[in-house]
């Protein structure tokens, strides 16, 4: 009696304009219909095998997920000290193809490209060359220079193919030049400065690559720990059992 009362406590009523006893039926049926259903939520495991199994196969991926990120995923990223250590004794996996050192400058005529490749030459800034010209002639000289594996970039595997011919001289005196025609006037002055051999990458330009490495060496040290603390067992009486 008192759980009854209790519940009735708890609920929002509605339609009060009924009769009493029509009221009293209405929370009794409500309360049983909510019994019977916690009962059964209670019990859906036991009386039935294929949610029990779910339920154990969800419990047991999110457990595992959280173990994994706790010892593996994250840590890779938190542990920074370990990642230095861990790309500071396996620098060779992260490592630089043969790279070219160029500059490009692509001019809008030949009389300015002429320009250019005498200011590289004297060592004349070309960038103040270009600033100057930029208000007049926004597109007299364009620039762009960085370190280019094979493959990343047109000009500097045009030279990749050069050198691979015997066509284009790396051991000619600096500066050395690929001269290119472009469109109706322009044209592209490479500057090939060096060819670069294979290098380790810095631990900023393979965070990525390096923390990837990481997280699969932590997860083999930590299932090789496990596998040393529970040596695993097969039964093969019952193994081949189910097998036949």
């Amino acid at each position: 009696m008192q759980d009854f009362i209790n519940y009735a406590n708890t609920q929002k009523h509605r339609g009060l304009n009924r009769p009493s006893e029509m009221i009293l039926k209405s929370l009794i049926h409500q309360m049983v219909e909510e019994n019977l259903l916690a009962y059964e939520d209670e019990r859906l495991e036991e009386k039935h095998s294929d949610f029990r199994l779910l339920i154990e196969e969800y419990h047991d991926g999110i457990l595992l997920f959280e173990l994994t990120d706790n010892k593996v995923w994250s840590r890779a990223v938190r542990d920074t000290s370990g990642l230095e250590e861990y790309h500071a004794n396996n620098s060779e996996l992260f490592m630089w193809p043969e790279r070219l050192d160029i500059a490009v400058y692509t001019c809008e005529d030949a009389k300015l490209a002429k320009k250019v490749k005498k200011g590289v030459k004297k060592g004349a800034d070309i960038e103040s060359m270009r600033r100057e010209l930029i208000g007049e002639r926004p597109l007299a000289i364009r620039t762009e220079s960085a370190l280019y594996p094979e493959g990343t970039n047109t000009w500097a595997d045009t030279v990749f193919y050069a050198i691979s011919k015997g066509t284009f001289n790396l051991n000619s005196k600096a500066p050395r030049f690929m001269t290119f025609e472009v469109g109706d006037e322009g044209i592209v002055l490479v500057d090939v400065r060096e060819l670069v051999p294979p290098t380790p990458k810095s631990l900023e330009e393979a965070r990525g690559q390096v923390i990837a490495s990481y997280q699969d060496h932590l997860e083999k040290e930590w299932i090789m720990a496990l596998r040393r603390k529970y040596p695993v067992e097969i039964n093969t009486a019952v193994l081949y059992s189910i097998i036949d």
